[in-house]
């Protein structure tokens, strides 16, 4: 029997610690995501830029990988595959940062309007009291 509570005992002390070290990584991500969030925002015209170039890339990427192996069909599929997998990425992940950006400028937006409003409901009580 006192095996059995010392048993149970380190494995509620195990599950402590486990659910503690849990929220401490769950703290530190989201500290992660939050840099990561705003270097976005601050830094529209980069990612812009850098799509454009990393597409160019790709595809440059692509022609000349084209040319190397054109006479070995075989590998060529296999090229032209990784090569849409590679784009399909990329695009992805560009509209994952662009969505970023705008559900962020959308919440601000909310937030302004939101504070206009308390704003303006307040003057219009303070009006109200001291008649000019």
């Amino acid at each position: 029997m006192l095996k059995l509570s010392f048993l149970i005992t380190v494995d509620i002390i195990l599950l402590t610690m486990i659910l503690i070290n849990f929220n401490l990584l769950l703290n530190f991500l989201e500290k992660i995501i939050n840099c990561c969030r705003d270097f976005i925002k601050r830094n529209d015209g980069f990612f812009s830029i850098f799509f454009i170039i990393l597409f160019s890339l790709e595809q440059a990427i692509l022609i000349i990988l084209i040319y190397v192996f054109s006479q070995n069909l075989s590998i060529l599929k296999f090229i032209v595959s990784i090569f849409s997998l590679v784009v399909i990425t990329t695009a992805s992940l560009q509209k994952f940062l662009l969505e970023t950006k705008r559900r962020y400028e959308k919440e601000q937006t909310e937030v302004a309007k939101k504070a206009e409003e308390f704003i303006i409901k307040v003057l219009n009580r303070l009006k109200e009291k001291n008649p000019p």
